[in-house]
C-alpha cells in the first residue's frame, strides 16, 4: 500500500523536482544457474505498478560483470526501452559494486536526465567508509551521495555490525542509501517476529540463520536489530518510519520483517521531502523462483539550494 505525505501531483513547484526511487533484491540478480543465463524479466515482475524509477537500487547483481559485462548491459538496454515506452526522458547509467568474497554485489542505475554524475568511489585501500561503491551526484543543484546496499548476513552479527558502523559514518554527508539490510529495527511498529528462534528452526529448518540474522540473549536467539538501530541512532531517516508504514518486505509471512529500506542522512533531510512510499507486494503465484524479498518505492521532492545572492 502506498503511503503519501502529499500528492505527487500537487507537491512539485517550479523550485522543486520530483525524483522516484526503487530498491529491490531480485534473487541472484535473476541468474538462472541451471541454464547459466540472466532472466531480467524477473526484475520487472518485482516492480509492479510503478513507472521506471529515476534511481534504481539493486541489492544483488550476481555475475553481472561476467562475459564482458553482457548481463549488465542487456539489463540496461531493457530498462532503457521500458523508460522510452513509458514516455520518460533520459537513459540509465549503471554502477556495479565490488565486494570482496561475494558474488551477490549491489548495483545502482541512475537515469541521467535529472541526475549529474560527479564521481564514483570504489572500495580499496583509500576508501574506508564503505564495503561497497557509492556515487557522488548532483540532483536539482543538490549534492547527493547514492549508495546501493546489501548487508551480507553470512558473516553474522559481527559482519552486520561492521556494515552498520561504516554506513553510520556517512551520516554527516548528504547520502541516500537503499537496498537489502538483512535486519530490521526495534522501532515501535516494526513488529518483531514472536518466537523467532523456534520458527527459524522448525518452519524454515535453517538453524544456521540464527547466527546470520539473530543474536544470542542468554540461551535464546532473537532477531538482531542492533545494526539498523545504530544506523537510525546516527541520524538516518527511514521512509517507512516517516509515513508510519511498517509493511514487511520479506515474503514468508511467518518470519516477515522490514529488510528492504530507503534511508537518507540529516544533511540531505534539509533539501529533500518524502512525498510517498510503498512496498511493492507481488502475488505469490507471480514471484520468481526463490524470491524472498519485496521491493519498495518512494518519491522525493528536491528543493533547489538558494542562489548565492539569497544567502545571508
Amino acid at each position: 500500500m502506498s503511503r503519501g505525505i502529499e500528492s505527487a501531483a500537487t507537491a512539485g513547484t517550479p523550485a522543486a523536482l520530483l525524483v522516484s526511487v526503487a530498491a529491490v533484491n531480485v534473487k541472484r540478480g535473476g541468474y538462472d544457474g541451471e541454464h547459466r543465463v540472466h532472466d531480467h524479466a524477473r526484475l520487472r515482475t518485482m516492480l509492479p505498478g510503478i513507472a521506471p524509477p529515476d534511481l534504481l537500487f539493486l541489492a544483488e547483481c550476481t555475475y553481472f560483470d561476467t562475459d564482458d559485462e553482457r548481463p549488465l548491459w542487456s539489463l540496461v538496454a531493457e530498462l532503457n526501452q521500458w523508460r522510452a515506452q513509458s514516455g520518460l526522458p533520459g537513459s540509465y547509467m549503471p554502477f556495479l559494486s565490488s565486494v570482496q568474497g561475494s558474488k551477490n554485489v549491489p548495483g545502482l542505475l541512475v537515469a541521467t536526465n535529472n541526475v549529474e554524475i560527479e564521481c564514483q568511489y570504489r572500495p580499496g585501500p583509500y576508501t574506508r567508509r564503505v564495503h561497497e561503491n557509492f556515487v557522488v551526484t548532483r540532483i536539482h543543484g543538490v549534492e547527493v551521495w547514492l549508495k546501493s546496499m546489501h548487508w551480507n548476513g553470512s558473516q553474522g552479527a559481527a559482519g552486520l555490525a561492521a556494515e552498520s558502523v561504516l554506513a553510520a559514518g556517512m551520516a554527516k554527508e548528504p547520502v541516500l542509501i537503499a537496498g537489502d539490510f538483512n535486519c530490521t529495527s526495534s522501532v515501535e511498529g516494526e513488529g518483531l517476529v514472536p518466537d523467532w528462534e523456534n520458527k527459524v528452526r522448525k518452519h524454515l529448518r535453517a538453524p544456521w540463520r540464527l547466527q546470520q540474522e539473530g543474536i544470542r540473549r542468554g540461551t535464546t536467539y532473537v532477531q538482531n536489530t542492533e545494526p539498523m538501530d545504530d544506523l537510525l541512532d546516527a541520524g538516518f531517516h527511514d521512509a517507512g518510519h516517516t509515513v508510519s508504514d511498517y509493511t514487511t518486505t520479506t515474503v514468508d509471512p511467518l518470519i516477515a520483517s522490514r529488510k528492504t529500506r530507503v534511508l537518507w542522512s540529516p544533511p540531505l533531510a534539509s533539501r529533500i521531502r518524502l512525498v510517498n512510499y510503498e512496498v511493492l507486494v507481488v502475488p505469490t503465484a507471480q514471484l520468481p523462483p526463490g524470491q524472498d524479498h519485496y521491493g519498495v518505492a518512494a518519491t522525493f521532492e528536491f528543493s533547489r539550494p538558494p542562489a548565492a545572492t539569497e544567502l545571508p
